[in-house]
């Protein structure tokens, strides 16, 4: 089942064209934080960044939650009228939704250690 997922997945266009305006999104959210001007901020600058990082994990989340809603989401319902087959196979409905689940968890985890790592990297 992950291999057919995988396989459906880099062989449909429209994906490709969603994993280009993702990775847009992901250099536009990494760039505004190289270019925070944090001197010029009357805050002390150790306290600035950390409220910063801090808030650098909540944005991370929503840039990720955007990502599960287009990619993650449907996946299930991206089956379609072949849906059928799979109720009819042998295997459980469980175990299909688990396979899906193993199938996004390392790219998602991957993209938000990404993301959280640079963008604190950009922090100092």
């Amino acid at each position: 089942m992950v291999e057919k997922d995988v396989r459906a997945f880099f062989r449909d266009n429209t994906q490709w064209s969603q994993l280009l305006l993702l990775a847009a999104l992901v250099v536009v959210y990494l760039y505004n934080f190289s270019v925070l001007p944090l001197e010029k901020s009357p805050i002390r600058l150790e306290y600035l960044r950390n409220e910063l990082a801090f808030l650098n994990m909540g944005l991370a989340g929503f840039v990720l939650s955007a990502v599960s809603v287009r990619f993650i989401f449907p996946a299930v319902s991206s089956e379609g009228g072949a849906f059928w087959v799979i109720r009819s196979s042998p295997l459980s409905l469980g175990r299909f939704l688990w396979g899906k689940f193993l199938l996004y968890i390392l790219p998602m985890v991957l993209l938000a250690e990404a993301l959280v790592i640079l963008s604190n990297y950009f922090l100092e």
